[in-house]
């Protein structure tokens, strides 16, 4: 059995670090009558044309959208009693959300409620921008096969893992090596010589993306590759 050696894996690959992970913000619901006005303000200053999007929550779907008039105020069709979802959507990436608990017993009453807009924080990489990202790196040193082990920030190992396999600027799928990790957290598969990206996923772990050139002229050694704690991807 060939021993792994303490070799760094950014001595090896050519890594994607970046988190695709997102801050999940938690938003009470606010109860609410079935007649509804919304009022967008950015730090007191009353919002005109922004746009209010109204999502039901589970799942998620669009049921109609309205725009604010002159006082930053915009009037909802009357809601059937449930939860939903309101997105308020301003110019140059100012955004808000809210949610309603929409209940008959609140009476006919229309519940008026204030957005304050603030900017949105941008989006994750989508995982196709992160294996381009990681592939526009270079490469710092060949292996002679495609063999190691992955483990956890603890050093454990990593049993059961996906391991996928692209070749470097392929995005297709069903051409694509798909493998296990074993009992012990150990991969391997047989490569023809060539570059290569590759996915390491597991359950609690983010995906980690390494980029990587087969070469029999290289030097034999076991890859080392370590997870990121994380439920995202």
């Amino acid at each position: 059995m060939r021993f792994v050696t303490n070799v760094v894996a950014s001595l090896l690959l050519s890594c994607a670090v970046a988190s695709a992970c997102s801050v999940v913000e938690v938003i009470n619901s606010q109860p609410s009558s079935q007649s509804v006005q919304i009022r967008t303000l950015q730090k007191g200053t009353p919002l005109k044309n922004v746009r209010i999007e109204i999502f039901t929550m589970d799942p998620k779907v669009l049921l109609f959208s309205v725009t604010t008039n002159h006082r930053g105020v915009a009037s909802l069709p009357t809601l059937s009693p449930g939860r939903y979802l309101v997105a308020a959507t301003g110019a140059t990436g100012l955004g808000a959300d809210l949610v309603l608990d929409v209940s008959k017993d609140k009476g006919r009453k229309t519940s008026l409620f204030s957005m304050e807009l603030s900017l949105r924080p941008p989006p994750p990489p989508t995982m196709d921008e992160r294996m381009t990202d990681a592939e526009k790196m270079p490469i710092r040193e060949p292996v002679k096969e495609f063999v190691g082990i992955l483990q956890d920030p603890a050093g454990g190992s990593v049993p059961n893992a996906t391991v996928t396999v692209y070749a470097k600027g392929s995005r297709d799928k069903a051409r694509a090596l798909e493998i296990k990790t074993d009992g012990t957290g150990r991969f391997s598969a047989p490569l023809a010589d060539g570059t290569y990206t590759i996915l390491f996923e597991a359950p609690g772990f983010q995906t980690e993306i390494a980029v990587f050139e087969i070469s029999g002229y290289a030097q034999a050694r076991d890859l080392r590759i370590s997870l990121k704690l994380g439920l995202c991807t």
